[in-house]
């Protein structure tokens, strides 16, 4: 817990009060518009409020987790970022949720497992802290670490509001380890914990497509499609922070397979064509 006073401005506490659950949420694109409004009215209120950057840090993570946004629009949060690290001095969460993004959507992978790590000293019984670090430890083809962090944070917090991307958390590492049927079991659990969760769906497209059910690697490729209609090969290629070339292959030739499109302009001609 941070000793800090979060805010001298009472206004700013409450708007990152009624932001928190909107972004946190990563379910509807209208709730992460209203939450990012939100956390900017407080930061006008009070340009110094950490817990509203690092909030609005995680906001831009969910906007990518999600497919709501592109790579390049949720790389906007980079100097927000920055300040947190530097200024969450004693605040686990702030840090972690700073860190994260900046593996996730910077591939900065260094940089975030070290403020998670400063996070998960500073607050080792954190649920939330351990699954961001487990999930980046995953980028970083980690994944014993993974899933022994995972394991804690899901001990720690069973009820916690994201268990779905925890879970997901254990098929991706599993995938990576190329343990598939594993993955199958934790990527189906995860969907029917958070349905939304595109990383989840894509997951499993991919495993599908590896052991040859094309016909349900299809039915999920179609969900993923209608959730990212915008996203191409080319763009997971040049985004993604994972570090395992074998999991970037594996995922690349299902999309490939399935009818991805290729470039960002070919799903924009997609898109148009409809």
């Amino acid at each position: 817990r941070s000793r800090a006073k979060p805010t001298e401005s009472l206004s700013a506490y409450e708007l990152c009060l009624r932001a928190a659950p909107l972004v946190s949420r990563m379910d509807t694109p209208d709730n992460l518009d209203e939450g990012l409004r939100l956390l900017r009215e407080a930061l006008k209120r009070d340009p110094g409020y950490v817990q509203a950057k690092a909030l609005y840090c995680y906001a831009h993570t969910g906007a990518i987790a999600t497919r709501s946004w592109s790579f390049e629009q949720a790389k906007a949060a980079l100097e927000p970022a920055l300040e947190v690290i530097n200024e969450a001095h004693d605040d686990a969460l702030a840090l972690a949720q700073a860190g994260h993004y900046l593996a996730y959507v910077h591939n900065r992978l260094t940089d975030g497992m070290t403020a998670l790590s400063r996070a998960e000293r500073l607050n080792p019984n954190s649920g939330q802290v351990l699954m961001l670090k487990g999930w980046v430890h995953i980028y970083r083809d980690e994944n014993e670490a993974a899933i022994t962090v995972l394991t804690r944070a899901k001990r720690l917090s069973p009820l916690h509001p994201q268990i779905g991307i925890m879970t997901c958390g254990f098929g991706n590492a599993h995938m990576q380890m190329g343990k598939i049927p594993e993955a199958i079991g934790y990527f189906e659990q995860a969907l029917s914990e958070y349905p939304e969760f595109v990383t989840a769906v894509q997951g499993l497209m991919s495993c599908r497509y590896a052991i040859g059910e094309i016909e349900e690697a299809r039915r999920l490729a179609g969900i993923y499609r209608a959730k990212a209609p915008r996203f191409s090969v080319q763009e997971y290629v040049e985004n993604r922070p994972f570090e395992s070339t074998e999991a970037l292959h594996f995922v690349v030739d299902a999309m490939r397979a399935l009818g991805f499109p290729e470039t960002p302009e070919e799903a924009a001609d997609a898109l148009q064509d409809r």
